[in-house]
């Protein structure tokens, strides 16, 4: 719990300590502590419902030498508009009235029902999680587009943003994010003063079930405790040079060499962008926020390796957060489940 509470974060928890009551932030709690991206990501509003609309620097404006008692010209910059579009994650857990009832006294019973709507959210997390990185609304309009199915970071040939690791069988890809809110956050709607999260008990609520007895088949009433659980998200990609691919990484023991740790320390280092912590408002206190490494359960093996028998990888509270965490110079490294799948090459 305590790593969580961190006021120059302004992720889902803190949002819910400030604004949600008892159960939402337990609510909030559960979906922070199991998906790394909503532990470390800031979140902030919308400009629109469910819709963001912005703008992003292509190019920055350099300034121009003159003359002393010359007038300066306004500086020229490209930038270009781009539209995010929110997510609707919806959940429900209903039992029936005396299946509860069996669990023993009113305290078991709460008790019980409190696990099986836990579960519920650790699996709306980490559903979440798999549409952040790998989502995509074609064929689906109500659901997100991932950043691995985004240009650029769906080409190797993109390589200021895509660091080929150059494995061509047993893949997986890492994705490297500098949090902030010029940089990249995620995005609840404008009016939800909850971060986006909902936790609503309905109470026992009439269910019509099919049922089949001595009599026959028949629909019949059930009474069941319901509750429904409602998470309204998206990306807020406002400056592309704070994500970064680590593509086609070969996690077979043997295949796993130095060049892996070459081309994250390339990405945090070619192609990059300043951006302070998070609610940091006094200029004398921000503190540059760091790169966020996240990877599959093998890569991370691999790194605690490096940890334990080679030094390439340290485990200490040497960054902002001032918890143990592994990390490559100021690039600390998140184990995520999400990214555990057989991915396809990217070139």
């Amino acid at each position: 719990m305590a790593e969580l509470e961190f006021g120059n974060r302004d992720n889902l928890f803190n949002i819910a300590q400030a604004f949600g009551d008892d159960g939402l932030r337990a609510m909030a709690q559960n979906l922070v502590e199991v998906n790394p991206l909503v532990k470390f990501l800031p979140m902030y509003p919308a400009n629109q419902g469910m819709a963001h609309e912005d703008s992003r620097w292509d190019s920055l404006p350099s300034g121009t030498f003159i003359a002393l008692g010359d007038a300066p010209a306004s500086d020229f910059a490209r930038t270009s508009k781009y539209r995010e579009v929110l997510g609707y994650l919806a959940g429900r857990y209903s039992v029936p009235e005396d299946i509860l009832q069996a669990k023993g006294t009113p305290e078991q019973q709460s008790r019980y029902r409190w696990l099986q709507e836990r579960a519920r959210m650790e699996g709306m997390t980490q559903g979440l999680a798999n549409a952040l990185v790998r989502g995509t609304s074609v064929g689906a309009p109500e659901k997100l587009d991932g950043i691995l199915t985004r240009a650029p970071w769906n080409a190797a040939a993109n390589t200021e943003y895509v660091f080929d690791v150059s494995g061509t069988t047993n893949l997986r890809h890492a994705i490297m994010l500098k949090p902030g809110e010029d940089t990249i956050s995620l995005l609840y709607p404008k009016y939800h003063n909850t971060g986006g999260i909902q936790r609503i008990d309905r109470g026992l609520v009439p269910t019509t079930v099919t049922s089949t007895d001595a009599n026959g088949t028949a629909s019949r009433t059930r009474f069941d405790f319901m509750t429904d659980f409602k998470w309204f998200v998206g990306w807020n990609i406002n400056n592309q040079k704070a994500v970064k691919v680590i593509a086609n990484i070969d996690i077979t023991y043997a295949n796993i060499t130095e060049l892996l740790i070459r081309k994250v320390i390339e990405a945090a280092n070619l192609h990059t962008v300043i951006s302070s912590m998070p609610g940091a408002v006094n200029p004398d206190e921000m503190t540059e926020t760091p790169w966020h490494l996240f990877v599959d359960p093998y890569t991370y093996i691999q790194f605690v390796t490096l940890a334990l028998y080679k030094g390439n990888v340290q485990y200490d509270a040497n960054n902002p957060y001032r918890i143990q965490l592994h990390h490559i110079d100021n690039i600390i490294i998140h184990k995520m489940d999400a990214l555990n799948y057989s991915a396809s090459q990217i070139v």
